[in-house]
Parts: structure tokens; C-alpha cells; sequence
């Protein structure tokens, strides 16, 4: 029994070496493709994501996409106005509360992605038919949990970030605390098996709370 056991422990050692190599190696060939994307559209890698995030949700505050996006308010506006100009995006005042503007893909964005993305949900139809309905929920809910990891992860490290001057030492320091404070993290994990699920408002487009954002003096009404 107990070698049963060890065996069963090895196996699943081996299983979670490759998932764990398996998702890393799928981040990066998303990204590949991301940057793919992104010089076919003539755009850099953080206006792409922004547009990827402003298409996922059909339409967002200047607020909403500065959250999920991880920039500040003022280069949102700068990137949203870069797209905008170039018919990429375009605003669009809530009818019922004028001081609320969203974010929105123009038509010919909307069409230039389906184009290139599209295909995948035909390259993945042949693997997909023979997943059953418990498989896809094991798959939805391990995603959900590594976007729910990471995004906490990623605020927990944008704490310690020191000046862009920084040595190497300071870097090392920094990191050691960073460490140090995801200790409570990983115990929030533990305890809370919720804590794995992504919110609604991450995961449905069109849910969770709505940010009022107040249109600049030069925007137009």
C-alpha cells in the first residue's frame, strides 16, 4: 500500500511538473501572438491590451480600464486618445448620466480582430468536442484560479517596486520584503477556497460596479 502510494505521490508530482510547464509555456506563446497582433494592427503591446480588455467587456470607463489594466487614469487617457485619433476606439456619453463617458471599439476594430482571432475557436473545436462538461469546469476553474493568483501577486509586487535608479542591491531588498509579505497571501489562499474564483465583474462583461468618470473641458458632448 504504501508503495502504492509513493508511486501515486510521484505520478502526481510528474502531472503538476507538466501543468506547471504547460502554462508557462502557454503565457508565452499568448504572448508571442499578442505581439503578433499588436504589429499587424501598427500598435505597441499596452495599447493591444487595452483594446483586447475594452473588447472582452464591450465597454469601460476610463476608470474601469485603468483597474484592469494596471496603468494609472492619466496614461489611459493619453492611450485612449491615441487610439481614438487613429479609429481604434471611440467615446461615448452615458445618455442617462451625461458626466459618465465609456470606451468602446469603433466597427473596424471590432472586424480587424475577429479576423485574426477568430481561427482559434476552429483550431480548438476538434480538442474541445472531446472534453466533457466536468473536464471543462476543471479547466475553467484551474484558469480562473491562475488569473486570481496572479492579479494579487502582481499588486502585492507593484508595493515594493523601488525608483527606476535603483541598484541591484536595493532591487534584492525589495524582493526579500515583497517575499516576505506574500506570506499573507498565500495564507489568504489557504483558508479560503473562494478566494480562487474570479470576481463577476472580471470574469462577465457588463457586471460589477460602474465607475463615473467626468469628461474633460475638451471632450465633446
Amino acid at each position: 500500500m504504501n508503495q502504492d502510494n509513493e508511486l501515486s505521490s510521484e505520478n502526481r508530482g510528474r502531472l503538476i511538473a507538466r501543468l506547471v510547464a504547460a502554462q508557462r509555456s502557454s503565457q508565452n506563446a499568448s504572448d508571442m501572438l499578442d505581439e503578433a497582433y499588436a504589429r499587424l494592427l501598427g500598435v505597441n503591446r499596452t495599447d493591444a491590451l487595452c483594446l483586447d480588455i475594452i473588447q472582452r467587456f464591450g465597454k469601460v470607463t476610463a476608470g474601469q480600464l485603468a483597474e484592469r489594466s494596471g496603468l494609472t487614469t492619466g496614461a489611459v487617457t493619453t492611450l485612449v486618445d491615441r487610439l481614438e485619433k487613429r479609429g481604434y476606439v471611440r467615446r461615448e456619453r452615458d445618455p442617462v448620466d451625461r458626466r459618465r463617458v465609456f470606451i468602446e471599439l469603433s466597427e473596424s476594430s471590432k472586424e480587424f480582430g475577429a479576423m485574426v482571432y477568430s481561427p482559434i475557436g476552429e483550431l480548438f473545436e476538434p480538442y474541445c468536442s472531446r472534453m466533457t462538461d466536468a473536464e471543462f469546469a476543471i479547466v475553467a476553474g484551474y484558469l480562473e484560479a491562475s488569473d486570481r493568483i496572479n492579479r494579487e501577486l502582481a499588486a502585492v509586487i507593484a508595493g515594493f517596486v523601488p525608483a527606476s535608479d535603483a541598484g541591484a542591491e536595493e532591487r534584492w531588498a525589495q524582493a526579500e520584503a515583497m517575499n516576505r509579505a506574500a506570506s499573507g497571501l498565500i495564507e489568504m489562499f489557504r483558508t479560503d477556497p473562494d478566494a480562487y474564483r474570479m470576481r463577476d465583474e472580471d470574469l462577465v462583461p457588463g457586471k460589477g460596479a460602474v465607475e463615473v468618470e467626468t469628461c474633460r473641458d475638451d471632450e465633446p458632448a
